[in-house]
């Protein structure tokens, strides 16, 4: 239905042009007529016809100013102008004033169908329009709403689907331009959350944060927001309208850690983190004012244990640990899995720190799921027992030729990986070592440091494409890794004394 507003100073004019369009083969709605450009310009705010039928002589503001109030309202808007004077000056004033039209009186009644019709005609175009726009921004709204819970998948699980999913997130996400401001909430363990309730925290805290993108898991609520990095960082707090969703929940006892980071690769090790400060923080309140010294002893035989694979003594260690720490905490299982979670981390770390080798984060969130399922210390020991079993096996292995066999996987995984940007960081995490323990490892075999061997591999292979003459320089660029065409001439000539585009045409 097209909306049309008459302004005719003469009464039965109006009348005239009424009786006229009620006859239109067109759905038409008249929202409001009146007899001077003054109120034409105020109704129209209110009512805004898709379409005016406007005489251009009218006390008080005539119809061609009336129209060029009009159209510094809506440019959008049909004005038909109306005039008993055949004057051709008439008509070039209303064209400037961007009308559709112009009808002499008196009317020509298939021309007045003919604007209704044109006007009608563009208002439907104008809706289907719309209609698409309405499409797309679902269509969008959906895409985003999956990037978003994709990338928080990645956080906690470690894995994407596909390689290409990092350098697609990072640009998606503008991170070379940002920074991803991490943070994690932990709520009461005691308290049950159903599915329903964990939708309706998500998107009350999405709703209070935008731009925020968040998940319940349990009861953590784990948040991550794109900021500019010259963005001062602010304390975040869980909402009040969050809060009245959590019955017997203060503010006070929901405990939050922030990190930030620049890389999306970075984000699982960030969500480790924040986990292990929030298990560390959950400890040191279950055991304050009791005997640590006597659990600090029997961790640091645990250890020892451990790398001499003394296995029974380390299961009776165990057994005894298990019991300190249970009667102090008077067997509260929520601070129980704080303990063990803690436990465990603190044997991968000092295995790291003294042979470089750590548990994978896929391994990780493996034994965490375990613990939190667990019922009672006991259990919770026994995981953490095999988890202690599978190290020391791995150790074992690892006295026959481990050096060989992790610079072979580097080496591979080196070559596979050379349309990405490889850092010493990312291949260290691959093989499960320290960066500082692995740069110094691989420098000892191959006789050449990480970063010079990453190069080499990326220039004998954009050597090899160039030989091939499939490929042009942008189109190599990429294929060794390289975002920025310039930096890799420049490399490339400093590796082989031609620029790249020189080095093809000899090809």
């Amino acid at each position: 239905m097209i909306k049309i507003a008459i302004v005719e100073d003469e009464f039965f004019e109006r009348e005239a042009i009424k009786l006229l369009i009620s006859r239109a083969d067109i759905p038409i709605k008249l929202v409001y007529e009146t007899d001077n450009g003054a109120d034409a310009v105020l109704l129209y705010k209110t009512h805004k016809p898709d379409l005016i039928f406007m005489d251009i002589e009218m006390p008080i503001l005539s119809g061609l100013e009336a129209a060029k109030k009009i159209r510094e309202i809506d440019k959008n808007v049909d004005i038909v102008m109306l005039t008993a004077y055949n004057e051709f000056t008439y008509a070039q004033q209303a064209i400037k004033a961007g009308v559709l039209d112009y009808l002499l009186k008196p009317y020509n009644t298939q021309k007045l169908y003919e604007v209704i019709q044109r006007s009608y005609d563009k208002l439907a175009t104008k809706q289907i329009e719309m209609e698409k726009n309405d499409e797309n921004n679902k269509m969008l709204f959906d895409v985003n709403k999956y990037f978003k819970k994709e990338i928080l998948c990645y956080m906690v699980v470690g894995l994407f689907l596909d390689d290409w999913s990092y350098d697609f997130y990072n640009e998606y996400f503008c991170v070379n331009d940002n920074v991803l401001r991490c943070i994690l909430f932990r709520i009461s363990k005691e308290l049950i959350i159903t599915e329903k309730k964990r939708i309706e925290i998500q998107c009350k805290m999405e709703s209070e944060f935008p731009g925020v993108m968040c998940n319940v898991l349990e009861h953590d609520i784990v948040c991550i927001k794109v900021e500019g990095r010259s963005k001062r960082y602010k304390e975040y707090k869980i909402p009040e309208s969050v809060l009245d969703m959590l019955p017997n929940i203060k503010a006070k006892n929901i405990q939050s850690y922030c990190e930030s980071t620049n890389d999306i690769r970075e984000l699982p090790m960030v969500y480790q983190r924040l986990k292990e400060k929030m298990n560390s923080a959950e400890l040191k309140l279950g055991l304050q004012s009791k005997n640590v010294m006597d659990i600090y002893i029997l961790e640091s035989e645990l250890n020892e244990c451990v790398l001499k694979n003394q296995r029974e003594q380390l299961h009776q260690i165990l057994i005894n640990l298990t019991d300190t720490v249970d009667k102090m905490n008077k067997e509260y299982v929520v601070r129980n899995r704080a303990y063990f979670s803690y436990l465990w981390r603190g044997i991968d770390r000092y295995i790291f720190q003294l042979t470089g080798r750590r548990k994978s984060i896929q391994e990780k969130n493996a034994i965490d799921f375990k613990i939190e399922k667990a019922k009672t210390a006991l259990e919770m020991a026994n995981i953490i027992e095999q988890f202690i079993f599978i190290y020391i096996n791995e150790l074992e292995i690892d006295k026959i030729d481990s050096t060989s066999r992790v610079i072979e996987h580097v080496k591979e995984y080196v070559k596979a990986n050379l349309a990405n940007d490889i850092s010493l960081e990312s291949v260290a995490e691959e093989v499960g070592y320290s960066s500082f323990h692995l740069s110094k490892i691989f420098k000892k075999t191959e006789g050449i440091n990480f970063k010079d061997f990453v190069i080499k591999n990326k220039m004998e292979k954009a050597k090899l494409l160039f030989r091939q003459g499939n490929l042009n320089v942008s189109e190599v660029c990429k294929e060794v890794g390289y975002p920025n065409a310039s930096y890799f001439s420049k490399v490339f000539r400093e590796y082989y004394g031609v620029l790249p585009k020189e080095y093809s045409r000899r090809g």
